[in-house]
């Protein structure tokens, strides 16, 4: 899922393999079925839609960080954020962020919270 070329340290592969149990997929299974509609709607598979405009429209700040060469959820898709979405485009990463660009992550968590505080 990561950029084409980027493959996890050991470190984070281990953790990667540890996050495998039954209990785990289990989470993945249900943040799943939020995101993507049921087989029972005959469109399995077919990725969910965000109520983005309510979502801005409530006024919290959000802030999008994406990577460029996401292989998962193209980055274009960022790119048509409503009004009052900050996006920040990782040049060269793809959708495993938090372990492609760690420190850059880092950095867009604390500006988000920065300008939440500045609030």
């Amino acid at each position: 899922m990561g950029a084409p070329g980027w493959l996890p340290d050991r470190e984070a592969a281990v953790a990667i393999a540890a996050a495998r149990t039954p209990d785990d997929r289990a989470a993945v299974e249900q943040i799943f079925g939020m995101l993507f509609k049921a087989a029972a709607d005959g469109e399995n598979g077919v990725q969910g839609i965000l109520p983005l405009e309510s979502i801005a429209g409530s006024g919290v700040p959000i802030s999008l960080v994406w990577g460029t060469e996401d292989p998962v959820t193209p980055f274009a898709q960022g790119e048509s954020a409503p009004p009052g979405f900050a996006l920040t485009a990782l040049p060269g990463r793809g959708h495993m962020l938090m372990m492609e660009a760690e420190d850059a992550c880092e950095c867009a968590i604390l500006a988000s919270i920065e300008q939440v505080d500045d609030a």
